[in-house]
């Protein structure tokens, strides 16, 4: 009987007595690559198994593949093993449905005399943005403004209460629920309660960041780019590397596809096939586009 899953999956393998190799060798991985290896400590490190991941292109198995033979090779119930997979699954799908609580930072702003290079533009302003793990949704109310309120304390310590570019933080606006939020000092302490979006929100068409545009709604190659390099859907370690302009091409080649006619979706597929996989008919799976379009409509949205 399974009663933690991600727990019973860690106590099997440890049990089993394998390592990495020998168990991904199990798996029917007949020479087990440094990635390979490297999927499988990341499995059992994730809190979900890795089962909402992005990804890379993997040729034996996409990721509830990987996990159900896991469970198989441990020796684990195939039926409740696929149970506890599904619910998994689906308990990740109405978390990314719900409204996802944010903070912005509210600054002594100044314009500066001379803008920064358009490729740090989305750097400069996920500056402004500060987000919560999945597991912040399922706190109560009470205990989420705690989380807040200690988040603020050490993010102030961090930055010495100055934001690159943007200068002296003044407050922040923690956003529990659409247009609806609670203003908090650098100190966090709770001030007051606000309704609307805030300041120079970024904006598509009238809809704001954290709400799901309509389907007509058009992105530029900037926001294309800039949500390509916070999802890194190939895994080119962009953010680490502070390569911002990493996706400048592909954003560009969606957009051109955009234009010819395909749908959002097609051209996010098409473009990446063409210049990760030098060809536009290789079939990329949800697994990599889903978190793109999941960032557009509901992390960010371009500026007009």
């Amino acid at each position: 009987m399974i009663d933690n899953f991600r727990a019973d999956i860690i106590v099997k393998f440890k049990e089993s007595g394998w390592s990495f190799a020998a168990t991904l060798k199990a798996m029917g991985y007949h020479k087990p690559t440094v990635t390979d290896i490297k999927r499988l400590e990341t499995v059992l490190d994730s809190q979900d198994l890795g089962l909402e991941d992005a990804g890379d292109f993997h040729a034996r198995y996409e990721n509830t593949e990987f996990v159900r033979d896991l469970c198989r090779v441990l020796g684990m119930p195939p039926a409740e093993s696929d149970d506890h997979i599904s619910r998994i699954k689906q308990q990740s799908k109405e978390e990314q449905a719900a409204f996802t609580p944010f903070m912005w930072i509210e600054t002594e702003f100044k314009q500066p005399l001379e803008d920064p290079p358009v490729f740090m533009l989305p750097f400069f302003k996920s500056c402004r943005y500060l987000d919560f793990p999945p597991w912040f949704a399922r706190l109560t109310p009470e205990q989420q403004l705690a989380q807040v309120q200690n988040l603020i304390v050490v993010h102030l310590l961090e930055t010495g209460g100055e934001l690159l570019w943007w200068g002296t933080i003044k407050r922040y606006w923690y956003f529990y629920a659409p247009e609806r939020s609670y203003w908090l000092t650098p100190a966090g302490e709770l001030i007051g309660k606000h309704e609307g979006a805030v300041p120079e929100f970024w904006h598509c068409e009238g809809i704001t960041r954290h709400r799901r545009p309509r389907m007509g709604c058009e992105y530029t190659a900037e926001a294309l780019s800039q949500a390509l390099f916070y999802t890194d859907p190939l895994h080119t370690c962009c953010q680490e590397n502070g390569c911002f302009d990493e996706y400048g091409l592909v954003a560009a080649e969606i957009v051109a596809r955009r234009n010819a006619g395909q749908t959002l979706l097609e051209a996010i597929q098409s473009s990446i096939a063409l210049y990760f996989f030098d060809n536009e008919n290789v079939p990329v799976p949800d697994r990599i586009t889903r978190p793109v379009i999941h960032w557009l409509e509901n992390g960010g949205a371009p500026d007009e």
